[in-house]
């Protein structure tokens, strides 16, 4: 009853590998060895069948994980290899510029001298503090999205660059799919926010949202920050990001 055919070549689709241990078992009760042995036989091919189907079934899936990628290819630059210690806006910004087309030439070093300042420290008329070094260490240095966007279109020309404060993970994923890189407020190593001072966690970092997989939800972060064994990329669950990414404010500006 396995079998479509009388040869027993062609196994039924649905036969399960527990239907083939349970027939095992009872034959093991039988006494005709022979017999025995030729069912045997037969039922080692059907789990030979189904050991291949479920190979094809494993192969299928992950190719359809592999093509449910969209990932931006970026040209990357280091904040910290280039001594711009607090340049993570700079870097994340100048990145998916561009990737748009834009200020090709641009230094990071020019970008992030051009980039304008606050001197009251409000992140919402410009960068805040130093950009440049670390001190002081208690403060977060950083320039907000509606800013941003500005310097963006000002020192580009592209005026299709948006603050999108206040979207969803999911709406800054369908701006990837429309090959749109996004600049996006987070933390270092993504972990828990600190002390807020000045409108933003001492730990702020930004990166640039550059991909994302349909099927596993799972998450691509080009970070400007270099890693110390030289990766550049981080690969988190879209649980991970969305949980960080929504403590920060849901912060972002998306590129276009």
């Amino acid at each position: 009853l396995l079998f479509n055919d009388l040869e027993k070549k062609d196994l039924k689709e649905g036969i399960t590998r527990e239907q083939i241990e349970n027939s095992k078992k009872k034959l093991s009760l039988l006494k005709q060895e022979e017999f025995i042995q030729s069912k045997n036989n037969e039922l080692d091919y059907a789990l030979g069948i189904i050991r291949n189907r479920e190979e094809e079934i494993i192969r299928k899936k992950e190719e359809e994980i592999k093509n449910a990628w969209v990932n931006l290819n970026v040209p990357y630059i280091s904040q910290n290899h280039n001594n711009i210690l607090n340049g993570c806006e700079a870097a994340s910004l100048l990145m998916g510029l561009q990737y748009k087309g834009y200020l090709k030439n641009m230094t990071l070093y020019q970008y992030a001298i051009d980039m304008p300042k606050s001197a009251t420290n409000n992140a919402y008329e410009g960068f805040t503090h130093d950009i440049f070094g670390l001190e002081p260490r208690n403060i977060p240095h950083w320039i907000a999205p509606s800013a941003l966007a500005d310097f963006g279109r000002a020192s580009s020309g592209n005026q299709n660059i948006q603050d999108a404060t206040g979207y969803t993970l999911d709406q800054l994923n369908k701006e990837i799919s429309n090959n749109n890189p996004v600049v996006i407020y987070a933390t270092g190593s993504f972990k828990t926010p600190k002390e807020w001072i000045e409108g933003a966690p001492k730990n702020i970092h930004v990166l640039l949202l550059t991909g994302y997989n349909k099927i596993t939800k799972e998450q691509i972060i080009t970070d400007p920050w270099t890693k110390s064994n030289g990766e550049t990329k981080w690969y988190l669950s879209k649980n991970k990001l969305e949980s960080i990414y929504n403590a920060v404010g849901k912060k972002a500006v998306i590129i276009r």
